[in-house]
């Protein structure tokens, strides 16, 4: 026999549960709150939370994804609980864990149990893979890294041994629109020839950072032994960095410096948020060497590698 209670029951917690999230996705807060038990407690990994942070939450992913659309299907339940299977489609629109806006559609998805009391969600038990959107953002994240700032007392000690380390340098370059942007960088390692793949690190507080999330073709130009100007013209923050200095659409449509010693084209594939930067790995598309030394850096100083003597 069927318990005709029971599916009135199932279906009307149904009803508050779709109710309360079509008001999300309106981002009409008021009404939402009507949906909510004045003590409502929401379970998630990282711990309780009470309805006002997760409303703050709400609304901080409404800023980053403000045209989220939800489905909400798979509803089973019985007496005063509800489970259902949801998922959410949206554009990235403005800042999300630290991630600047990279205009690319995501989609998310995850398992919510609400239990109901008195026409309202009192408690939600849910669990969702945010690696999955960050991974559609191409970013994974570094779990359980100390915050920046945290220090370990080897600031000026680890600074000292950096600079005996001699690298090249590089100038990453990308477009904004239709104009070209890019930066001074010595955090640049191969990974591999085959695939080829190449990593550079860059600071977020750069404003060339930002604009590394909006596209994915980049040049990396290893600056020649004579182009000492054009580094100190691109280590600075600011200011139109193309002026004056010879450049050329690439392939990929990342902007290539004219006479430095080597360049490469390649797309990103992959971002890695550490606490103060970001690891952008890419994959090489095209590839020149020329017949110039490169221009080298070491403790803070940038040197003429024609002069380097052989080791003994």
């Amino acid at each position: 026999m069927r318990d005709d209670r029971h599916l009135s029951d199932v279906d009307g917690a149904r009803r508050v549960v779709e109710e309360a999230w079509a008001a999300v996705q309106a981002h009409d807060w008021e009404t939402m709150r009507g949906f909510f038990a004045p003590d409502y407690v929401r379970h998630t990994e990282n711990g309780r939370l009470s309805f006002e942070v997760f409303l703050s939450l709400v609304q901080e992913e409404h800023k980053a994804f403000p045209d989220t659309q939800f489905e909400l299907d798979d509803f089973i339940g019985g007496d005063d609980r509800v489970a259902f299977r949801w998922s959410s489609t949206a554009t990235h629109l403005g800042p999300y864990f630290d991630v600047p806006p990279t205009g690319r559609q995501v989609r998310a998805s995850g398992m919510t149990i609400s239990r109901i009391e008195d026409g309202k969600i009192a408690e939600d038990w849910t669990s969702w893979n945010k690696h999955q959107l960050l991974a559609t953002l191409g970013i994974i994240p570094l779990d359980n890294l100390p915050p920046s700032g945290a220090g370990s007392g080897m600031g000026e000690v680890l600074r000292g041994v950096h600079r005996k380390f001699p690298t090249g340098v590089t100038i990453v370059t990308t477009m904004e629109g239709a104009a070209p942007t890019g930066l001074a960088v010595n955090a640049f390692s191969s990974i591999s020839l085959d695939p080829p793949l190449v990593l550079f690190c860059v600071g977020r507080t750069s404003q060339t950072h930002t604009r590394l999330f909006a596209g994915d073709a980049v040049g990396v130009n290893i600056l020649a032994r004579d182009q000492r100007p054009v580094a100190a013209r691109f280590a600075v923050s600011g200011g139109d960095k193309f002026e004056s200095v010879e450049w050329t659409l690439g392939e990929n449509g990342a902007p290539l410096l004219a006479g430095v010693a080597a360049r490469l084209e390649g797309v990103i594939e992959t971002r890695i948020a550490a606490p103060t930067h970001t690891i952008f790995i890419t994959r090489v598309t095209a590839a020149e060497a020329f017949d110039r030394q490169p221009l080298l850096y070491l403790g803070g100083a940038y040197f003429d590698s024609v002069d380097l003597a052989a080791a003994p």
